[in-house]
């Protein structure tokens, strides 16, 4: 077993590599805090959701609890070997997984009964994972269940990819402006967005994760960077939408 990451983005998990002949077979979550525990309690609702509601036929579950104790708690999620989108990237190169992403929730993802919403809540290039031409999400840590705008996520996406291309071109002539427009006018076209997240993404999206700091934790206070687009100034907020926004 090989540690990957140690309290990652602030958080109390530990994560480890389950290895067999140098091959990784599977991923081991593990906490022994109170605040961990509760994360990893509610990435394994999460997995569980996304399993029996978006892929009811897998004959093999993806993420099970290994161990379930007041004091330690351990998940592992089994390895997908497929290929992740360079999220530092932003757009560039990330087109085609960002519109598969965007094609699939739109014809996928319930709305769910008495007007109650599965939330991903951090839906990043980093947890795309592509197995050839199939999409999985990864990383429910931050799942909940609630009165929750149908959408949020993929706005999230949006605009959080357009937070990395932003930082590294801010220019009015970058091409990453209209590609970015494109994507906001073309969910436009679908009545279950609302008018407000469409016409402002970006402070719609900052603003909704302040007001429900609840399903974030103590990863939005610790680690701010953890959910860039919470870091941008009014004005680069202000800027973004004026350019984004439908």
């Amino acid at each position: 077993m090989r540690l990957l990451r140690n309290c990652w983005h602030g958080s109390e998990i530990c994560t480890f590599v389950e290895l067999s002949a140098s091959s990784p077979q599977a991923l081991i979550k593990s906490s022994s805090r109170a605040g961990g525990i509760a994360d990893l309690k509610q990435e394994l609702q999460g997995w569980n959701w996304y399993e029996k509601t978006l892929f009811p036929e897998l004959h093999e579950k993806i993420c099970t609890t290994e161990v379930d104790k007041e004091s330690y708690f351990r998940l592992r999620i089994r390895w997908l070997p497929g290929k992740k989108p360079v999220y530092q990237n932003g757009f560039n190169g990330n087109q085609h997984a960002i519109e598969t992403c965007i094609r699939w929730y739109q014809e996928n993802w319930p709305q769910g009964e008495n007007s109650l919403i599965a939330l991903h809540g951090d839906l990043s290039l980093d947890n795309l994972m592509f197995l050839g031409d199939e999409l999985y999400i990864l990383d429910w840590e931050h799942f909940h269940i609630g009165k929750l705008p149908w959408g949020y996520d993929l706005i999230y996406l949006i605009t959080e990819t357009l937070y990395f291309s932003y930082a590294r071109d801010n220019s009015a002539k970058s091409p990453y402006w209209d590609y970015a427009s494109g994507l906001v006018n073309s969910l436009a076209r679908d009545k279950r967005f609302g008018s407000e997240m469409l016409r402002q993404p970006t402070e719609y999206i900052r603003a909704f994760i302040r007001e429900n700091s609840e399903i974030w934790g103590s990863q939005q206070k610790t680690f701010p960077g953890k959910f860039p687009v919470t870091s941008l100034s009014e004005n680069q907020v202000r800027d973004i939408d004026k350019r984004i926004g439908c």
